[in-house]
């Protein structure tokens, strides 16, 4: 993912700008089990106090599908299809459905619970979160509209989908913006996606979700979008977003969860 433009200094809080501070991550390109090890980590941070509110923006070294918490991977996943595609799968701490991660901006938010910029409704925070696509979204002169429970649509399609988990009284929402649809890996390797499909055809698919790029007929980098998308963040949660880095802590419990949970068959097949 192309880095974005570095968050300008006025961002920071002030006296005179009361808006709270909360931390940017822009990671970058990531290995699928890392990705989910990084935003497991950072939830696990938050509900110990040990770091800031977060909103982070990042994307997939390779084609990867993740699936919910709950689902069973080989009733979601043609697993010898990935493989012949060399599609990676990993499951996510959230519920939710299966996704095929590609040509996309990922986000993740982590936040406790009781933080004054969330709703306590679940309902209401989870379409708070989604605000933050809406107004990014403006910033490339799309309209955008939020569908519950948790859908972002253009023109009744849709574009960004995301996922909600609460645990230790902390909130992590991930979901991703499309930039372009592989309308045809998607129909091959979702089984699920497949079977709503009465005829299973890309046509019919093309009817449902959309891309960035073929909503406005031209190619938006990863590094504009994240731009914008982190603009439409802080407007929608009206807080002041400074970017910075992972603490070394958070590395460190990032690389074992990788290592021990997202990238093992236990957890991956598990059900």
């Amino acid at each position: 993912m192309s880095a974005a433009p570095k968050a300008r200094a006025g961002w920071k809080a002030t006296k005179m700008n009361a808006r709270p501070a909360w931390r940017l991550l822009l990671t970058g390109l990531g290995d699928p089990y890392v990705n989910m090890a990084i935003d497991e980590s950072l939830l696990l941070h938050r509900s110990r106090g040990e770091n800031q509110p977060t909103v982070r923006f990042y994307g997939w070294s390779t084609p990867t599908i993740s699936i919910g918490y709950f689902q069973a991977i080989e009733e979601e996943v043609d697993l010898e299809k990935a493989a012949a595609l060399g599609v990676a799968y990993v499951r996510r701490i959230s519920g939710g459905g299966a996704v095929f991660h590609d040509n996309e901006v990922t986000y993740s938010l982590v936040v406790s619970e009781d933080d004054p910029a969330m709703p306590r409704d679940i309902q209401e925070s989870i379409r708070l979160i989604c605000m933050g696509v809406i107004e990014g979204l403006k910033g490339l002169g799309i309209e955008a509209k939020f569908k519950p429970v948790n859908d972002v649509l253009v023109d009744g399609k849709k574009v960004s989908g995301s996922a909600q988990t609460r645990k230790h009284h902390t909130i992590l929402q991930h979901g991703t913006v499309l930039l372009d649809v592989n309308y045809e890996e998607i129909l091959s390797l979702l089984k699920r996606s497949a079977r709503k499909m009465k005829r299973r055809t890309v046509e019919e698919l093309k009817e449902h979700v959309a891309g960035i790029n073929g909503i406005l007929g031209a190619d938006v980098s990863q590094g504009r979008l994240v731009g914008e998308l982190a603009k439409g963040f802080g407007v929608a949660l009206n807080v002041n977003l400074v970017e910075g880095t992972l603490t070394e802590s958070e590395q460190k419990l990032a690389a074992h969860l990788a290592a021990s949970k997202y990238s093992t068959r236990e957890w991956n097949h598990r059900h």
